[in-house]
């Protein structure tokens, strides 16, 4: 057996994976690794091969690696899970590249301003070579995680108003918030898309406005919500959008009569990861140090 070592790294993925898409048919992830194992001449044994963790196959990891960063690039297109190849991607394969690796992405655009938006290249790298290996740990966990939320929140803006307001229900109850749900959508509800009780007997409800806003939400939608908690008699509502709250919104809430939570699309996409909505756990490593009192004499 080759073993994890031998199989091809990440970058030497990247090429192969456009390639195998280059006719224009449509992949499920399983395919395209599929695909790519017969491509590599994997055994069994090592279609199998783990990572360290032991919770992920490594061909794989490395395949949805290179799909997602390929993805980035504006090389292939996703769309309901499905990967196909774009205008783009067919552009570099005429330019018949050895490989698709980091420098290569670099050099397009789209990656390029995925890649350093809102970090500073230099920056990073200067504090990089200052970081202890748990702060690099810890650094590269945030980085997978903010990359998981950019995700989650693209995935939510393709999903029908019905099933965010589902959505939106099921975090809520994530949270732990109430003992029932009900999800309302009914016309003329005043604008209130969801309803939590906290209590049995339905004392305290909190109310629920889900909207997939594709600009900033107005002063005027969060007032327009402050009059629905008003005639349903409420002093509590959560309203989310996948977009973002203007500041006069923002500061409109903080002077209500009524407590109104204001939750934006990075802030849902946070919730959903630190609550395990939508996602599910990939890997886990155990951090181990020397017990040092194990050795005293």
């Amino acid at each position: 057996m080759r073993g994890l070592t031998l199989i091809p790294p990440f970058y030497d993925c990247t090429l192969p994976v456009l390639e195998i898409c280059k006719n224009h048919q449509k992949y499920r992830t399983y395919e395209i690794e599929e695909k790519l194992s017969k491509r590599f001449k994997l055994s069994e044994e090592e279609k199998g091969e783990l990572l360290p963790s032991g919770k992920q196959r490594v061909i794989y990891n490395r395949t949805t690696w290179a799909m997602f960063e390929l993805t980035k690039a504006g090389l292939l297109n996703r769309e309901n899970h499905v990967y196909s190849i774009t205008k783009d991607g067919t552009d570099v394969l005429l330019k018949k590249p050895t490989k698709i690796d980091r420098k290569f992405l670099m050099t397009i655009a789209k990656y390029r301003e995925w890649k350093e938006k809102d970090q500073d290249k230099s920056k990073k790298d200067e504090a990089t070579n200052l970081k202890t290996p748990t702060e690099m740990i810890e650094a590269g966990y945030e980085s997978i995680k903010q990359s998981v939320e950019k995700q989650l929140l693209e995935e939510i803006k393709k999903c029908s108003p019905d099933f965010f307001e589902q959505l939106v229900v099921k975090l809520m109850r994530k949270m732990g918030y109430g003992i029932d749900d009900q999800v309302t959508g009914r016309t003329g509800d005043g604008g209130i898309d969801g309803m939590i009780r906290e209590d049995k007997l339905g004392f305290s409800v909190l109310y629920l406005q889900a909207k997939r806003w594709e600009s900033t939400v107005p002063i005027d939608a969060v007032r327009s919500f402050g009059g629905s908690l008003a005639i349903q008699k409420s002093q509590k509502g959560v309203m989310i959008t996948t977009s973002s709250f203007s500041k006069s919104a923002e500061d409109y809430v903080k002077q209500a009569n009524y407590k109104i939570i204001l939750i934006d699309g990075r802030k849902l996409a946070e919730y959903m990861y630190e609550y395990g909505l939508g996602v599910i756990r990939e890997d886990s490593y155990a951090i181990k140090r020397v017990d040092e009192s194990f050795f005293i004499d």
